[in-house]
This record gives structure tokens, C-alpha cells and sequence, in this order.
């Protein structure tokens, strides 16, 4: 199946240079900002790829629960495919895409878990319904059918009926994503992308930004 005439036009200056702040934080959220007026709830969606120890990738939308100068946070079963990658081999890779915006951000990062205490907070700010599936859900385990699921959960939500609180499942955590690269992308005329990277200066906690050819 040829998809040559499948072609999408970016940007619309030839000459239009993108000027980032000197930190890849402040980009980071003046990006994420515009994207979230356009986006809404979508806005938080990436890709996260991970690798086993031999180097086997594996990439998953997940969503994006908080983000600051120590990185971002996403959560999810310690028993999953990403969980073990994790275990195995911490650095990761993540990617936003913004189509319409015309930009994405590439993050190279090293993943580390996040204490109990803030996992266990987020839980319980998770609607109720959230709380009791993931209780219910052996995420990436082979199941015979979605039936099977919902009786777990249904058979989860009659054990919890009587509790104001559902309890914290030791085996659900998040993780905090410590960058140590930043790439933000902005789409040009006739391919002619901006792209921008951010890296560590050695010995420092501050960022050298280059300019890379597209």
C-alpha cells in the first residue's frame, strides 16, 4: 500500500527562527499551556517507550499527572510490561505530539519510583470507579474475557461497598521521569523543522541549548 500523496504542508515563514527561554522547564510548560487550551483533557497524553535489559523496546500512551523542575510523573500497575522494563533498564523515552500546534517534545529520562506516600495520595484523589478497576485489573496479565474483568470489578466494588476509603494496592504506584535531555520540535516550511535540544552542562545543574538540522 503506496501512501505517497498522503503530505501535510508545516509552518509558513520560510525565514521564521525558533527563539526558546534558556530552560527546557519554562518551555516545557509555555508548550504544554498552549496545548492544553486546544486539547483540553488530551493535552497530557504520551507516548512512553522502555526497553528490557537486552534492549527489546516497548512504547504505550500514558498520561502525563504532573510536571515540575524534578520531572514528571505518570502512574500505573507495578506488575505491567512497563513496570518490569522499568526494573530492568531505567532510562526511558517519551514523546508529545501536538499535530495541530505543530510541535512535539522528545525527553530522554531516567525513571524512578515515587515515594508511597505521594502514590498513595493521587489514589485517593482518582474517582472512585479508578480506584476499585485497579484493584480489579492484573494489568498485562492474559485474561479469557473482558467478562472476566468486569466481574472482578464488580466483585471488587460489593467487597469495598461498605468503606468511605478504598485501600492503597501496594502493587500501584507512579513514577517520576527525571529528564536528562530535552528535544522540542516546531514543524517548518517545505521540512525546514525547527528543532531545538536541550543538555546538561557537566558539573552543572544548568542546560546548553543547540540548534540540530531536521
Amino acid at each position: 500500500m503506496k501512501l505517497h500523496d498522503m503530505r501535510k504542508e508545516f509552518g509558513s515563514q520560510l525565514d521564521e527562527e525558533l527563539e526558546l527561554p534558556e530552560s527546557p522547564f519554562e518551555t516545557f510548560q509555555l508548550w504544554f499551556q498552549e496545548a492544553r487550551k486546544l486539547y483540553r483533557d488530551d493535552a497530557n497524553c504520551f507516548v512512553l517507550s522502555t526497553a528490557t535489559a537486552q534492549g527489546t523496546p516497548s512504547s504505550r500512551v500514558v498520561l502525563l499527572k504532573d510536571f515540575n523542575e524534578k520531572g514528571l510523573s505518570f502512574f500505573t500497575n507495578y506488575t505491567s510490561v512497563k513496570a518490569k522494563n522499568i526494573q530492568e533498564n531505567p532510562q526511558v523515552s517519551c514523546l508529545f505530539y501536538w499535530s495541530t500546534l505543530e510541535k512535539q517534545i522528545r525527553i530522554k529520562a531516567k525513571a524512578k519510583i515515587l515515594s508511597k506516600k505521594d502514590s498513595e495520595t493521587y489514589f485517593h484523589e482518582r474517582p472512585r470507579n479508578s480506584q476499585i478497576a485497579a484493584w480489579a485489573s492484573k494489568q498485562s496479565r492474559q485474561i479469557e474475557s473482558k467478562r472476566e474483568l468486569v466481574k472482578q470489578f464488580l466483585d471488587y466494588k460489593e467487597e469495598f461497598k461498605e468503606k468511605e476509603k478504598i485501600p492503597y494496592p501496594e502493587f500501584w504506584g507512579g513514577y517520576l521521569l527525571v529528564p536528562e535531555e530535552f528535544e522540542f520540535w516546531q514543524g517548518g516550511l517545505y521540512r525546514l523543522h525547527d528543532r531545538i535540544v536541550y543538555t546538561k552542562k557537566e558539573g552543572s545543574k544548568s542546560w546548553q541549548q543547540s540548534r540540530l538540522s531536521p
